[in-house]
């Protein structure tokens, strides 16, 4: 096609939409809607093809800039009138159909995939080595025509986890660094909350929504309200609680919601991977490992065939008076420096519960803060014990450097014994 029939066949084809959506009203047989429905849906990817290839020419060519517009993203933002969102998604895919996705493309081509599914192979390939990334990308575009974008996603996390298990680790570390919550009060008096956060977190908070969630009455008022007024009431039975049990709980812990997961018996042994809930959420094998130290994970260990190999006990679970105890010998965090109190911590199994059956015991445990327990699982940090009468804990980083000597602030010491600085 020369250049000059490019705005008439944009023209001809917004005025053939145009009519087609002007014939469809309420009079329109439900037989014919579904007869045409597969052609509409074809029309609007293709539709979807040519916008962003259009956005990638515009964006490339810097022509956005004519109207002195500062971005790609800020011309057609204003051209469309959508959000951010919607317009950074079709600049970025624009630009990975023309960079690094031909498979994709012809994909799109034909009409077996579309945008979202596009959208979802470029988040999953674009920081992959060259050679890796074209062969994932093949792969997906040719297993996506079946597929929702959701469930593509899965597919290449687990790909991804498979085959670069340091990309997989690094995507799980950056989302985790992104997490955040936004509260704010508004102009009348409402207060509204927005945020991300990554899957373990997401995954702790919507299960602790679940248990406050009221159930519908099907003879009262609540089949009248909303799944989302219903979350937003539970939330709020969720701080109340936590309100009142602030002072007298101290961190010390108490029953945890209990979260069923499966990964393979490989995924336990390595720690690559992802592990998944009943529900279908996915969460880096690695955090399972160790969400099932302190957490009300329950494993399912599955064998090539997805049979149960074991159905974790809970044992491992910090009873109220062993947590007391650690809180007394440990005081906190006991990784070299840092200052939070036990409240803010979790007991980490040296000896892994999960893969090495290591026990609940005190001499197996170790107060960590979150951000410190992290470190040891998904970041590869050892941790010994040395033999003095502290027992002081020694750790060891991954790249061989020399161990860093961790601290303990007991409250139970040994008669006459001032235990060692740090």
């Amino acid at each position: 096609m020369i250049e000059a029939e490019f705005g008439v066949k944009a023209a001809q084809a917004h005025a053939l939409l145009a009519e087609l959506a002007a014939a469809i009203d309420t009079t329109t047989s439900g037989v014919l809607a579904v007869e045409v429905l597969p052609e509409l849906l074809g029309a609007v990817r293709q539709g979807e093809l040519a916008l962003v290839r259009a956005i990638e020419r515009a964006d490339r060519s810097g022509a956005y800039a004519m109207d002195g517009a500062a971005s790609t993203q800020a011309f057609v933002r204003q051209l469309s009138g959508e959000s951010n969102g919607w317009v950074s998604k079709r600049v970025q895919v624009g630009r990975a159909l023309a960079d690094r996705m031909p498979v994709t493309a012809k994909a799109f081509e034909a009409g077996d995939v579309g945008l979202d599914h596009a959208s979802v192979i470029a988040q999953a390939t674009k920081d992959l080595q060259q050679d890796l990334a074209a062969d994932l990308e093949a792969f997906l575009a040719q297993q996506a025509a079946p597929l929702t974008p959701k469930q593509l996603r899965v597919v290449a996390e687990e790909l991804l986890a498979a085959a670069a298990p340091e990309a997989s680790a690094d995507d799980a570390a950056r989302k985790r660094a992104a997490q955040h919550l936004n509260v704010s009060e508004t102009l009348d008096g409402r207060w509204r909350l927005d945020g991300y956060f990554d899957a373990e977190a997401g995954l702790i908070i919507s299960k602790a929504i679940a248990e406050f969630l009221r159930k519908p009455d099907p003879e009262g008022d609540l089949l009248t309200e909303s799944i989302g007024s219903r979350r937003a009431e539970a939330l709020v039975q969720m701080a109340r609680h936590a309100t009142a049990h602030a002072e007298t709980c101290n961190g010390e812990g108490g029953g945890r919601h209990t979260v069923i997961v499966g990964l393979s018996h490989q995924a336990l042994l390595d720690g690559l991977g992802t592990a998944a809930t009943p529900e279908g959420q996915r969460l880096p094998a690695a955090t399972a490992r160790r969400m099932a130290c302190d957490g009300g994970i329950i494993p399912a260990v599955l064998g090539s065939d997805s049979e149960v190999l074991d159905f974790g006990r809970r044992t491992r679970q910090i009873s109220s008076g062993l947590r007391h105890f650690l809180t007394a010998r440990d005081g906190g965090c006991t990784w070299p420096g840092c200052d939070r109190p036990a409240s803010y911590t979790e007991a980490h199994h040296r000896e892994e519960w999960l893969r090495d059956h290591g026990e609940t015991e005190p001499e197996n445990l170790d107060l960590l803060c979150s951000h410190h327990h992290h470190k040891v699982h998904e970041g590869g940090w050892e941790i010994t014990i040395g033999q003095d009468p502290d027992r002081t804990p020694w750790f060891w980083p991954p790249d061989g450097r020399p161990p860093l000597q961790g601290h303990r602030r007991p409250l139970l010491r040994k008669p006459g014994h001032t235990p060692r600085r740090t």
